[in-house]
């Protein structure tokens, strides 16, 4: 498993690493310094998302920031997800 470029984002998995940390669009909208339409037309893109590099790393930053990373798998990384990460309390690993 590896992460996911900013080329490979889709904007079900916007959606998906949204839910996951339970973000409102305008939360992530906030926390990435973009407008809230650019967030909600990206989400509602079909496929692989043609967003200029700055606007894909400012929404990938402020989810990772969450605890969200996006991942690839499979041979040629065509299998995209999303997963939170927490820490847990000590003692409890």
């Amino acid at each position: 498993m590896r992460a996911i470029e900013g080329d490979q984002l889709t904007g079900r998995l916007i959606k998906a690493a949204r839910a996951l940390v339970g973000m409102s669009a305008s939360d992530l909208a906030s926390a990435s310094g973009l407008n809230v339409i650019t967030i909600k037309r990206a989400e509602a893109a079909a496929g692989v998302l043609a967003l200029r590099p700055a606007t894909s790393d400012a929404i990938i930053q402020a989810l990772s920031a969450k605890g969200v990373r996006f991942i690839a798998n499979g041979p040629d990384g065509s299998e995209t997800g999303v997963v939170v990460t927490t820490k847990l309390p000590a003692g409890e690993a």
